[in-house]
């Protein structure tokens, strides 16, 4: 029902979709002048701003600096890679999985298996589409695996998960078997906030340690007060920190998280 309720409340409140809603409703529906002229001018103002100033770097930069001066710990038990990394039509379609612009998710986690060959790996992605609910990103993945010759036999596929909250939910038994791990969190820099605020609220129960590994940075990780004239990528960019500040505060709210924004934390075991 949860997963529902977001497509629903994303599609209509998505800041793109809602400057277009009104200028729809307040364009032909029968409103007073006053208020017609109001929303209108509200919606055209914003979409202008957006064409012009970096909003969405603005709004994103914030987030991908978040856990940028956290040491990892010495010790690595587990890498829990999440899912998002696959455009789901094409995959389905095409019958190949193609990759989108997290992709660097699946190099994070290629270099982190180098790099610590004793840590358990975890990826977990099932689908996030309602056109495709019988996709399976972790599947996908493993095939991919499988075709260049990379050892897919020490990774778990998690294939079930929709969203942030149903990878907690899904992966908790395999990074709660042994208390007083070290996790790394594997996902797009903007994502990590997030996550990492849902896996350290479930994991204080088994006293696991969870720490940042951030990819696919969106933003240039700089303030740019500069014109851009880029309004498609500018409103892309708006949308995505929107929908994250937007679930850090629903997560904070119903109790889901210990703290709205998990900034520079550093675990400490109960």
């Amino acid at each position: 029902m949860e997963f529902w309720f977001g497509k629903i409340f994303w599609a209509i409140f998505a800041p793109s979709h809602l400057a277009v809603l009104l200028l729809i409703a307040f364009g032909f529906l029968d409103f007073p002048g006053w208020m017609r002229s109001f929303f209108i001018s509200f919606a055209a103002f914003f979409l202008w701003m957006m064409m012009i100033f970096p909003l969405g770097d603005w709004a994103l930069l914030p987030l991908e600096q978040c856990e940028e001066n956290v040491q990892l710990p010495l010790t690595v038990d587990g890498i829990l890679v999440l899912g998002g990394i696959l455009d789901e039509e094409p995959s389905v379609t095409s019958g190949d999985a193609q990759f989108n612009s997290a992709a660097d998710r699946f190099i994070g986690m290629l270099r982190l298996m180098k790099n610590y060959p004793q840590a358990a790996v975890v990826y977990s992605g099932g689908s996030s589409s309602v056109k495709f609910p019988d996709f399976h990103e972790a599947d996908a993945i493993q095939r991919v695996m499988d075709s260049i010759g990379i050892d897919s036999g020490r990774v778990i596929f998690e294939n079930r998960a929709r969203n942030t909250m149903e990878n907690v939910e899904r992966t908790q038994a395999l990074f709660s078997a042994k208390p007083g791990q070290n996790w790394l969190v594997v996902t797009s820099a903007y994502h990590l906030p997030r996550a990492l605020s849902l896996f350290r609220a479930v994991g204080q129960k088994t006293h696991t340690s969870f720490y940042p590994y951030a990819t696919d940075f969106k933003s240039p990780q700089r303030f740019r007060p500069e014109f851009t004239f880029d309004l498609p990528n500018n409103l892309a960019k708006l949308d995505m920190a929107a929908k994250e500040y937007v679930a850090l505060v629903f997560n904070r709210l119903v109790g889901r998280s210990h703290e709205f924004m998990p900034c520079g934390m550093k675990e400490e075991r109960l």
